[in-house]
């Protein structure tokens, strides 16, 4: 079933294929026509979603012209089969192929993707993507292809939402653009980096009735990339456009002049913006850095026949733990009791917390002011690891109660962690006599 999703087109052309995605201007990229086989392009179009006015939002959160949906695997059993077979490792390693690009991951949740319907009036200005995502089980990881696959028949050039690549749209007058008609299983592919520049013009609002601007969008991603390519982390850049003097009757020079010299003003300052993000980026990820190296050396508060191994999850410096508290330990000598010592925070009542090890659940511990030593059994041998995730039922923000000015989300204070050896009282005098 897999090796019929692409056409046999795609499968005996891919040297070549590489060959003129990596050539191409302005920056790597390749389209291709007849991608997917006739009977997947009508399978797509058979159960393409229809725009849903409630789920209309862009990202700036306003009303949009534009319908995507991301689940590709609930939009019906024909797109969950495509799915199965874009997370595949042949598809994958077709798209190693058509690319040079090595190691490349796909996003099951498809952030950004999916289906794209693009209704009159809607376009989108000349852009590069975000650069990094979190993918849940495989963590931070690089964007580095766009897969883009049009769903619409006999699309006309002069409907609008034809893609646009650029070569630097922050310079129109020398700004180079391919533009490229969203056609009937046309594949567009590109690779995503910061000179990716790329858009499309709105769809013209005299498009026939029913019709809309249809894609399908697979974005790929790796675990590292190039390191002249590496930038701080960032979202979605754009570059705003404005009309043709012509198109607003502008007559003379003079106000031709002025509104040229405007529009390059607004795009000077945005520009500068950009930049300025860009640096304001770099700051926050290494910021970001000196965290994560601070959280290695953290220590959580172990005692007896443990060691921590590893970071901590959800420790404070001074022993304040928030609602979700991780760590791993190791037994520096036979343990068969793991003792808590907690410390009760005045304004929670009735605190409680759930007991993990190993992600199984133990116990719940109903913390009683009075009582702050409790223990559960378990059986360790020397250098045996174990997990321990602790789960309160509550936690306040001091500062938000009007106590305290701290600001961090608190449900407890964990004095102490041990592990235990408790030995029969026979045992004990005879070791000892």
């Amino acid at each position: 079933m897999n090796k019929n999703f692409l056409s046999s087109k795609v499968l005996s052309g891919i040297d070549g294929f590489r060959d003129s995605f990596v050539s191409a201007s302005p920056f790597k990229h390749l389209v291709l026509d007849g991608f997917f086989t006739d009977e997947v392009v009508e399978g797509l179009l058979a159960d393409f979603p229809k725009p849903d006015p409630s789920t209309m939002i862009n990202e700036h959160g306003q009303a949009s012209k534009k319908h995507v949906v991301s689940c590709v695997s609930e939009i019906s059993e024909f797109y969950a089969r495509l799915d199965n077979y874009i997370g595949s490792e042949s598809f994958i390693k077709i798209m190693e192929d058509l690319t040079g690009i090595k190691g490349l991951l796909y996003d099951p949740g498809y952030y950004g993707g999916g289906t794209h319907n693009n209704l009159a009036g809607q376009g989108m200005n000349p852009h590069v993507d975000f650069n990094l995502l979190d993918i849940p089980e495989v963590g931070q990881v690089h964007r580095r292809i766009n897969a883009i696959i049009y769903l619409n028949e006999d699309w006309q050039e002069d409907w609008g939402g034809n893609l646009e690549l650029h070569s630097n749209p922050w310079k129109p007058d020398t700004d180079e653009v391919l533009t490229v008609v969203p056609k009937k299983n046309r594949m567009v592919l590109f690779e995503t980096n910061e000179i990716s520049w790329h858009g499309f013009k709105p769809v013209s609002d005299k498009i026939p009735e029913g019709v809309t601007r249809k894609s399908f969008a697979i974005y790929m991603y790796t675990k590292e990339r190039p390191a002249e390519e590496v930038v701080p982390s960032h979202g979605t850049f754009y570059v705003p456009e404005f009309p043709q003097s012509s198109e607003l009757g502008l007559k003379t020079k003079v106000a031709k002049d002025e509104y040229r010299d405007a529009a390059e003003r607004a795009r000077t300052m945005v520009y500068n913006l950009y930049q300025k993000e860009k640096a304001l980026n770099g700051n926050i990820d290494e910021i970001r850095r000196e965290l994560d190296q601070m959280k290695e050396l953290l220590r959580a508060p172990i005692g007896g026949g443990f060691r921590q191994i590893g970071p901590v999850k959800g420790f404070h410096a001074d022993g304040i733990v928030s609602k979700d508290v991780s760590l791993r330990v190791m037994a520096t000598t036979p343990v068969n009791e793991i003792r808590f010592q907690f410390y009760s925070i005045d304004f929670i009542d009735k605190q409680s917390v759930d007991i993990l090890i190993n992600g199984e659940f133990v116990k719940t511990i109903e913390l009683d002011p009075d009582v702050q030593r409790y223990s559960v059994p378990i059986s360790l041998q020397d250098g045996d690891c174990v997990n321990i995730d602790l789960k309160f039922a509550k936690s306040a923000i001091p500062s938000e109660l009007g106590i305290a000015e701290d600001a961090r989300n608190i449900a407890g204070n964990i004095i102490l962690i041990e592990g235990m050896t408790t030995l029969p009282r026979g045992l004990l005098k005879r070791l000892f006599a």
